[in-house]
């Protein structure tokens, strides 16, 4: 059995494109993720599920899919590194349709859960970090958005 800690940042839903929409594109996206099922509810079979974030790469590359949907940090972290050359890579715009758009998965820290000593002062610093805008300055000198250090309380994924 596992404690999980305060949650340290969420991971926000990504849009990769050279277009403006999804509806009515080709998108893909990797099987898995909490933003699946509605995007199948509202594109249908305008989307394609891929195994991994290589593959969905390699069919936004060549043009087979328009837009693809991933974690924003693979794809702002796989960018920095030479990447995803031509596309923009940003964070989705809360969308109704789209649950995990409104509400992201939070990050947070495993820890065996029968020791509330360590979870305990594991939360202390995270809730320190974010206080004093560590947090944010962590995410955003790994070229993430510093909006992904506004958690909200912790919730877990429904």
């Amino acid at each position: 059995m596992l404690g999980l800690s305060y949650p340290m940042y969420l991971d926000q839903m990504g849009i990769y494109s050279k277009v403006e929409d999804l509806v009515g594109k080709q998108v893909g996206t990797v099987s898995g993720f909490l933003w699946v099922a509605d995007l199948q509810k509202l594109l249908g079979p305008n989307l394609k599920l891929f195994p991994n974030p290589v593959s969905l790469a390699q069919d936004l590359a060549a043009g087979r899919v328009q837009v693809a949907v991933d974690s924003f940090g693979t794809g702002a972290y796989a960018q920095k590194k030479g990447g995803y050359k031509g596309i923009v890579i940003k964070v989705a715009e809360p969308d109704k349709r789209v649950a995990a758009s409104m509400r992201a998965a939070q990050s947070t820290l495993l820890y065996t859960k029968g020791n509330e000593s360590l979870g305990a002062v594991i939360d202390a610093n995270i809730k320190a970090m974010r206080a004093d805008g560590r947090i944010k300055g962590f995410l955003t000198s790994a070229g993430l958005d510093p909006s992904g250090s506004d958690v909200s309380e912790p919730r877990l994924v429904e």
